[in-house]
C-alpha cells in the first residue's frame, strides 16, 4: 500500500472511532436523564 493510502485509512479509522464514542456519550447521557425521572416519578 501507498503511505498517504494508508494515512487515509488510519484517518477513516480515527474518525469512525470519534463518532462511536461520540454516540456512546449521548447514549449514556439519555440513561441518566430518564434514570433521574424515573426516580422522580417514584417520589
Amino acid at each position: 500500500m501507498r503511505p498517504h493510502l494508508l494515512a487515509h485509512i488510519e484517518q477513516q479509522r480515527a474518525g469512525t472511532a470519534g463518532k462511536v464514542e461520540q454516540a456512546l456519550k449521548i447514549f449514556l447521557l439519555a440513561c441518566a436523564w430518564l434514570l433521574t425521572i424515573e426516580r422522580d416519578n417514584g417520589r
